[in-house]
């Protein structure tokens, strides 16, 4: 399983970037997005990898420069009960 970790959601969608993405597609493994600020988590199994919104403007990272894409995918978090009520 790959997982990516991100700060915020926009507009009800996890942006994830591409190579995350294509190294969770070229593993065959399912991607765990994890929304750092509230925990939640949210499974995408493999084949569904590939239905992410791919968004055609390339962003320079900002620490090492490295260019990159964002891959979106619709915020459905994975609820589980943490204790018993």
């Amino acid at each position: 399983m790959v997982k990516a970790v991100i700060n915020r959601l926009w507009h009800g969608k996890s942006s994830v970037r591409d190579y995350i993405v294509k190294e969770a597609q070229h593993k065959g493994e399912d991607l765990l997005i994890e929304l750092k600020e509230t925990g939640e988590q949210m499974l995408i199994k493999h084949p569904n990898t590939y239905r992410g919104k791919w968004n055609p403007k390339e962003i320079k990272s900002i620490h090492d420069t490295k260019p990159y894409h964002l891959v979106d995918f619709k915020w459905k978090p994975n609820f589980r009960q943490k204790k018993l009520l």
